[in-house]
């Protein structure tokens, strides 16, 4: 039987603002904040990090100040992970999250079950489902779950479900502020390849990632940048081109030599869900690959379409090559990326 430690370790929640008020945003923080007060777990500690606002978002922050619930810090910045790192330096907390302003806690037991598994399995940090609120199409809204297993191609959850030690975020380094929408990944990845601390899976879902955020309105950005962590990182064991990452990330297709070495990263478990999820993806390319025809249309002199070849795709061999098509990931058309 697991037994929870009753010491309640401090915990410090970032969270960074700028010009909530011109952005619209008030609403949202202060469904953040309160929902971070209301929490079961009362050792938090929460700080907001302000990039020096001007539009009366200090005065925001002043009136939970009195409050006692939050602490502030305001001045400029050179943006999201710089602010996340100065996060990281001020807190307090043996233990710290990062929850953005217009994200929040559903769960008033989410830091609570968040600290109980990091203390009983003693690992370095931990993670959870979320749940994705879509506001302007609300049926679309869901439970997104935490896949581990897809660390190597994909954000394998959502980073405000996240409890990591501040010893361990300290020794990864920080968050690397060279990117602008993909950091999280980034230190995600150093994290599980370090190979020096452990992950531990939250079963409960406790909060709520709004759509319309950083990275869902710099989704260009952020596929641009998992391309670069994928040659930052995986250049140790295979010399990844440029091409050969964006074909990773596009079609979840990876060489089969780096393939072997990321492998050995997983645990038992975790190899079983790769397994099943890659061969999925490979039956589902292949079996597109064997039903896709194409169309190739032949003008005449007068301009006029005089026939028209079926063309067979297999395995990648086409019996008449076809045109070039557009990749649906704009900005790889440069690379000579055809999807």
């Amino acid at each position: 039987m697991i037994i929870y430690n009753i010491m309640e370790p401090l915990v410090t929640i970032v969270t960074i603002t700028f010009n909530l008020i011109k952005a619209g945003r008030e609403h949202t923080f202060r469904q953040c904040v309160e929902s971070i007060h209301n929490q079961t777990y009362k050792n938090i500690e929460h700080i907001i990090i302000d990039g020096a606002s001007s539009d009366g978002t200090i005065d925001l922050l002043e009136e939970y100040t009195q409050k006692g619930w939050i602490k502030y810090y305001s001045e400029p910045d050179t943006g999201i992970y710089n602010a996340f790192n100065k996060g990281i330096d001020k807190a307090n907390g043996e233990y710290i999250a990062f929850v953005n302003s217009d994200d929040y806690y559903h769960s008033t037991r989410g830091v609570e079950e968040s600290i109980k598994a990091l203390l009983n399995h003693n690992a370095d940090y931990s993670y959870a489902d979320d749940y994705l609120l879509d506001e302007p199409k609300p049926h679309k809204s869901k439970i997104r779950k935490a896949r581990i297993h897809r660390i190597f191609h994909r954000m394998p959850f959502c980073h405000q479900t996240m409890f990591c030690k501040k010893s361990t975020l300290l020794e990864i380094g920080k968050f690397d502020e060279t990117f602008k929408s993909a950091g999280d990944y980034d230190l995600v990845v150093r994290l599980f390849l370090s190979k020096k601390y452990k992950g531990v899976f939250v079963p409960h879902v406790f909060c709520t990632f709004r759509m319309g955020g950083e990275s869902n309105l710099n989704e260009e950005t952020s596929q641009e940048e998992c391309v670069q962590i994928f040659q930052k990182h995986y250049s140790q064991f295979y010399s990844l081109t440029r091409l050969d990452a964006i074909i990773m990330f596009c079609n979840i297709k990876t060489p089969i030599k780096l393939l072997s070495k990321l492998f050995e990263y997983f645990s038992f478990k975790q190899k079983i869900l790769f397994l099943l999820f890659y061969i999925t993806k490979l039956i589902l390319h292949y079996r597109r690959q064997l039903i896709q025809l194409r169309i190739h249309l032949k003008p005449n002199r007068g301009g006029v379409c005089a026939e028209a070849d079926n063309r067979l795709r297999l395995f990648n061999f086409y019996f008449i090559p076809p045109k070039p098509e557009h990749c649906r990931f704009k900005q790889f058309q440069k690379d000579g990326y055809l999807e």
